[in-house]
């Protein structure tokens, strides 16, 4: 849940921006991340249904341009 603030996803292959308040589903096992696209800080919140958290890192994040 995006409260406040200008974020960039990507769910999969699809990328799009969402300004808060906005919810954001991500269903099980599909790629993601996301950055500020904003000035503010961003608020937000996540909520995940299992009683773990899995976490496999796939690479670096296309969404921050590389220096």
């Amino acid at each position: 849940m995006l409260l406040e603030g200008t974020a960039t996803y990507m769910l999969g292959n699809r990328k799009f921006t969402a300004e808060g308040p906005y919810v954001v589903k991500i269903p099980a096992g599909v790629p993601h991340t996301f950055v500020n696209a904003g000035n503010q800080p961003l608020r937000l919140i996540g909520l995940l249904p299992a009683g773990h958290i899995r976490y496999k890192e796939l690479g670096p994040n296309p969404l921050v341009k590389k220096r």
